[in-house]
């Protein structure tokens, strides 16, 4: 096979046309020139019929592919005469030590009674530029004393481009193992205890102390009671409501939290080095957190006085006289009665656990499980899993909003879900290490920005992406697909 100028003249005919030796004849009974996969493909049937050459004769079909000034020649036919064949050999086995001419796809000896059909097929690479060849059949016949006479044939004037389906990446994701660190937990609640007149004592049954004090009683005891947690410290703090004097507010924030503290050592047997306690005499922030969805009028205004007017230099008394008193009445029986409280946070630690053990929680316990206990889990389910997804994308993310590992990770589940959108949405959340920067590549990849695409592909590489090495060759792929389908809507 090989490639030359062209100086030959054509003479065009269709499919199934003849054309004429010495004696007999040959005919083209079809033809096929098209891409298959990554070659081209030509098929043809040439009828040879009898005595379509003299026993002196010899004919050379030649398949040949042009396109602009160049020429690919395929392997040719040899149809020769009998007495011509056996001159042929007879100079080769002289000739055998010099240069041979290349050998044909086949050699047909012409018979005089019967007509020979051959099937012609060849492969070879295919390249861009037989988008636009033609495909001819050269016919060269030698006659008794070495005259020579040439006809083209046009076969077929283009390639038969095969029906194209746009190329679908195979990306991976980057997941990022969570690292391990201590499992550091808080709960916290808040309490309305009512008091005597004059005590500082919780009665579990005054008022609303049976119900309020059932409350911590449950949470509490939750903690107390798992031997997976160990107590760290709890911190308690007391607030009172700003009507009154401030130092009776600030002794009376002070010995509710005092009450608490102390019913939570008799109560549950907890030492005094555990506790912490504070006091907040009175609560203006909390009353500026109730004002905008209360129906105290003027609100603008008490904002504006809290604000700008010291709690020591008349803040109360401006309230009171603003828009005669009605707001302040306002106040005093419908926000401050919330702002008298206890509030209350335990800080504790869980034990790490085993991955059985980190099984037995999912789904019952999952806030004691560190993130890494958790993508361990997810891992042992396997990726294409519905616990994995689940795990990366819902459970962890609802323990770990800020996290930025957390984040990486549900948008790598919501990148292989199809959620582009929201992929990228998650990933905004998620820093700018090497795993992200190959997540977001693959979400702009699949939106068809494949040079930004490539950019942070090859940043990821760079910061040791194993799956950016992978997505880089993908990448590559659907470039030179996209130039295919573009060829294909041409033709």
């Amino acid at each position: 096979m090989k490639r030359l100028p062209i100086f030959i003249l054509f003479i065009l005919i269709t499919l199934g046309a003849s054309a004429k030796g010495y004696t007999g004849q040959i005919t083209f009974v079809s033809n096929e020139v098209k891409e298959v996969n990554d070659s081209l493909q030509i098929y043809f049937k040439v009828n040879i019929r009898a005595g379509a050459v003299n026993d002196c004769s010899a004919m050379y079909i030649t398949p040949q592919l042009l396109s602009g000034e160049s020429v690919i020649e395929f392997p040719y036919l040899l149809v020769s005469g009998n007495k011509r064949y056996n001159l042929m050999e007879r100079w080769e086995s002289l000739n055998k030590h010099s240069s041979q001419p290349n050998a044909p796809y086949a050699t047909i000896i012409a018979k005089e009674n019967t007509d020979t059909l051959l099937s012609y097929n060849f492969k070879l690479p295919y390249e861009m530029w037989m988008d636009s060849a033609r495909f001819v059949i050269k016919q060269e016949i030698t006659g008794c004393r070495n005259e020579n006479h040439l006809f083209t044939f046009l076969m077929n004037n283009k390639v038969g481009l095969k029906p194209h389906t746009p190329y679908q990446v195979n990306t991976l994701v980057a997941y990022i193992e969570p690292k391990a660190e201590p499992k550091i937990r808080k709960i916290q609640g808040q309490a309305y205890l009512d008091f005597q007149v004059g005590q500082s004592v919780i009665r579990s049954d005054y008022r609303r102390n049976p119900e309020e004090l059932a409350k911590i009683n449950e949470l509490v005891k939750d903690v107390i009671n798992d031997p997976d947690i160990k107590i760290k410290s709890l911190f308690i703090e007391g607030y009172a409501s700003p009507e009154g004097s401030y130092a009776t507010n600030d002794r009376l924030s002070y010995a509710r939290a005092i009450a608490l503290k102390n019913y939570m050592k008799s109560k549950f047997g907890l030492s005094e080095s555990l506790f912490r306690v504070s006091n907040v005499a009175e609560d203006w922030d909390g009353l500026k957190v109730l004002i905008p969805n209360s129906n105290v009028t003027h609100q603008d205004e008490i904002i504006e006085i809290i604000d700008n007017t010291d709690i020591f230099e008349g803040r109360e008394l401006k309230l009171m006289k603003l828009a005669n008193g009605v707001p302040y009445r306002s106040m005093l029986n419908e926000l401050f009665p919330q702002l008298r409280r206890v509030e209350y946070q335990i800080n504790f630690m869980v034990k790490d656990y085993t991955l059985s053990e980190a099984k037995n929680l999912l789904g019952k316990k999952e806030s004691q499980l560190s993130q890494l206990e958790l993508f361990q889990i997810a891992q042992s389910f396997g990726e294409s899993n519905n616990e994995f997804v689940e795990i990366l994308g819902e459970i962890i993310p609802k323990y770990y909003p800020d996290d930025q590992t957390a984040n990486n990770n549900a948008a790598a589940v919501q990148i292989k879900n199809k959620e582009f959108s929201l992929a990228k949405r998650t990933l905004s959340e998620a820093g700018t290490n090497p795993s992200t920067l190959n997540n977001m590549a693959i979400i702009l990849l699949q939106e068809g920005n494949l040079d930004n695409a490539e950019k942070l592909f090859k940043k990821a590489l760079e910061g040791g992406s194993i799956e950016a090495h992978h997505n880089l060759r993908e990448l590559k792929l659907k470039r030179e697909d996209n130039v295919k389908l573009e060829r294909y809507k041409s033709k």
